[in-house]
């Protein structure tokens, strides 16, 4: 049994093997990995997701020093230093007392913000009075300290609180949440 110098080797073998090893992983593959073709994406814009107010917002700056006409909601002072972030907010222990004008009502709110110095949110409440909303506060409990909650509402609707948030993200370039009244 002598093997000899020159191997016999069958080309047409040789080719359909390099083929197999060229077609599988830059065909079949991909072909495996994505699944179904024939698979569809909904794309289409939800009309609940929209931010746009219905009217147009024009922002005015008032003259320093001139007093405000529209009266100041009563805020009880507190020893907290800063705001308080929306993640401790889900933990907070709420106060029952809400300011004279909001009943117990059903509906959709709008939290614009927690504050922990009466006077940030004083100032949030005279931006969003000043351009055509109506802020309401609540002193609440947050971690042992006290707090002034402010929200928009209650609207009967989702979408009519979902147009007001778009509306205060605007004014106050930060985040608002929308919460379901019991």
């Amino acid at each position: 049994m002598a093997t000899s110098p020159d191997l016999p080797f069958n080309l047409k073998h040789r080719l359909i093997g390099a083929l197999i090893l060229v077609v599988a992983p830059v065909i079949i593959l991909p072909w495996l990995l994505t699944g179904d073709e024939n698979r569809q994406i909904d794309a289409s814009p939800r009309s609940e997701l929209s931010f746009a107010p219905e009217s147009e917002f024009v922002a005015t700056i008032g003259q320093p020093g001139t007093p405000d006409s529209v009266p100041q909601d009563k805020v009880t002072p507190s020893d907290a230093s800063s705001t308080e972030n929306a993640q401790s907010l889900n933990s907070a222990t709420e106060v029952a007392s809400r300011d004279s004008g909001s009943t117990e009502q059903q509906g959709w709110v709008v939290r614009v913000g927690v504050f922990g110095e009466p006077v940030n949110a004083t100032k949030r409440r005279k931006v969003l009075r000043t351009n055509g909303m109506d802020p309401r506060s609540e002193d609440i409990q947050l971690n042992g300290r006290n707090a002034v909650r402010l929200f928009l509402g209650p609207f009967p609707s989702e979408d009519e609180a979902e147009r007001e948030r778009g509306k205060a993200v605007l004014v106050t370039g930060e985040r608002a949440f929308i919460v379901k009244v019991p």
